[in-house]
């Protein structure tokens, strides 16, 4: 995912470098961006091949077989799902936060 991210970083400022190169103005849209980066279900898991995706599943009360499609790519995921996952992604997060050794 690092690679990836840069590989865009480089390829955004091969655009700027191209338009002050030119004798251009950057425009606006383009300066000081702030991008957004997302994971799908797939590339989520890869990323994080620590979580389990059948028991993360179970805890957020999706089917740990529907969440293995989803992985896997072949079964559509709706916005609803989606949301929920990452709702519960968050939680996870949250409670990892609170621990204390």
């Amino acid at each position: 995912m690092e690679e990836t991210k840069a590989d865009f970083i480089n390829s955004y400022n091969e655009v700027i470098e191209t338009f002050t190169g030119n004798g251009l103005n950057v425009p606006e849209e383009l300066t000081d961006p702030v991008f957004e980066y997302t994971y799908d279900i797939s590339a989520l898991f890869d990323a994080f091949k620590f979580l389990n995706a059948s028991k993360f599943a179970e805890s957020i009360g999706i089917s740990p077989s529907l969440m293995r499609h989803y992985k896997s790519g072949d079964t559509y995921i709706s916005a609803k799902q989606a949301k929920k996952i990452e709702a519960g992604l968050h939680r996870l997060a949250r409670e990892l936060l609170a621990v204390s050794l």
